[in-house]
């Protein structure tokens, strides 16, 4: 991937402005079915609803201040959220509500257009689902079991030229329900580079190396992103990486050889120059 367009002009932008519309119940106005199997299939129909059928459904809705949509316990309707942090705090907005389903929207701007690196979190015990739109387009649509971090998903998106519109889609299953949303710039990238190391995300370290995002930024365990490809068993990008350099020399993690050694995965890495 080449160098994107206004490079000098990359920065990070967090979302914390929004209108958010529920809860939506995700088993109507009945009570969730005690067997796994069919709770589960009943959460994913709830999970694959559009709710917002009445206003454009979730690719075409615009909402505003107040416009409402019908669920199966009455009415919901669009209100502003503005947070102090970065999360945006569902299960404080709407308390005492099992397995929700809710949607966030806003609007955010982009000096240039082409791809940009989206990063989205949850602080949720368990985040269930999450389905994420840009500009009407579904870009992503995760349904896990585990618990999530502060920009743990990462989404590569092509973003216009000035004004763009996200539509979050979080469902929620145990305690907590929130999520972030951040536009990458040069101050996460480091950290979403480790994430993408650990998963193999090729394009996303593609664009992180062509936007210069150094590889020697480390985790708390002092591991860097050469080393998080060695303990994870990801060759294409152990060889991505260290084709930009050496890996870093940490008091805690010397060389991420030794450590693919120790795990059996000699080959995950290019090997050594001789000395």
């Amino acid at each position: 991937m080449g160098r994107r367009m206004g490079h000098e002009r990359w920065t990070d932008h967090t979302v914390r402005e929004w209108l958010v519309c529920g809860p939506f119940p995700a088993f109507g106005n009945g009570r969730p079915p005690t067997n796994r199997d069919r709770w589960e299939t009943g959460l994913r129909q709830a999970v694959a609803n559009d709710y917002l059928g009445e206003h454009g459904g979730e690719s075409g809705i615009a909402p505003a201040s107040g416009m409402a949509h019908m669920s199966a316990t009455g009415t919901c309707q669009w209100g502003p959220v503005e947070s102090d942090t970065d999360l945006i705090d569902l299960a404080a907005l709407y308390p005492q509500q099992a397995h929700p389903v809710a949607y966030a929207w806003a609007e955010f701007d982009a000096v240039d257009p082409g791809p940009t690196l989206l990063a989205i979190g949850s602080e949720a015990r368990y985040q269930n689902s999450v389905q994420v739109w840009i500009n009407g387009q579904r870009v992503y649509d995760r349904w896990v079991l585990r618990r999530t971090r502060y920009g743990d998903d990462l989404v590569l998106v092509d973003l216009q030229s000035g004004r763009n519109t996200v539509l979050i889609k979080p469902t929620s299953v145990h305690a907590g329900w929130g999520f972030t949303f951040r536009v990458v710039g040069p101050l996460f990238a480091p950290k979403a580079l480790l994430n993408a190391a650990c998963r193999g995300h090729v394009p996303v370290i593609e664009y992180l190396l062509a936007m210069d995002t150094p590889i020697d930024a480390t985790d708390r365990m002092g591991e860097t992103a050469p080393h998080h490809t060695a303990r994870h068993d990801q060759s294409d990008v152990a060889s991505l990486l260290l084709a930009r350099g050496p890996a870093a020399h940490t008091p805690c993690a010397p060389s991420p050889h030794p450590l693919a050694a120790l795990q059996g995965r000699q080959t995950c890495l290019p090997p050594l120059p001789p000395a």
